[in-house]
């Protein structure tokens, strides 16, 4: 009877756990999906945070890198022009490579713009190697 109602209990409080999951608990369950690049998992559980907090700048951001990645450039553009509206420039790298595959160029070179001249600013070594500005560096030339 003890071990029925241990049992029970860790039932209870395993259930509880699941359910108790807020806004941070999905972020950061999205984040490690990324870091394993299981992007639809991580934008579903991403999509919950953002559900339980509409203002969640770090979601955003989060939700954007998986419309990147799953290539969905204008879902990104969105998540990352709405992390802007929380952290000014914060996604404007971000948003600059997007639009460039997007193939945005007079975009891409705005929030690239915008970088540069953000506290957020990308060293220009690593723009310079970037392959998904490759397109806008030879338009530059």
């Amino acid at each position: 009877m003890l071990i029925r109602c241990l049992l029970v209990l860790a039932l209870v409080s395993h259930t509880l756990i699941l359910i108790a999951q807020n806004e941070t608990d999905y972020y950061n369950k999205a984040y490690a999906q990324l870091q394993y690049q299981n992007y639809q998992e991580a934008h579903a559980l991403v999509c919950k945070a953002l559900e339980l907090k509409p203002d969640y700048a770090d979601a955003h951001a989060l939700r954007g890198d998986c419309n990147y990645y799953m290539e969905a450039y204008d879902k990104a553009i969105a998540d990352y022009e709405k992390d802007d509206t929380y952290k000014k420039s914060r996604g404007s790298y971000s948003l600059a490579c997007t639009y460039a595959l997007a193939g945005n160029i007079d975009k891409a070179f705005k929030a690239l713009e915008a970088n540069l001249n953000s506290e957020y600013k990308v060293a220009m070594s690593a723009i310079i190697g970037d392959k998904d500005l490759e397109t806008y560096i030879k338009h530059l030339k």
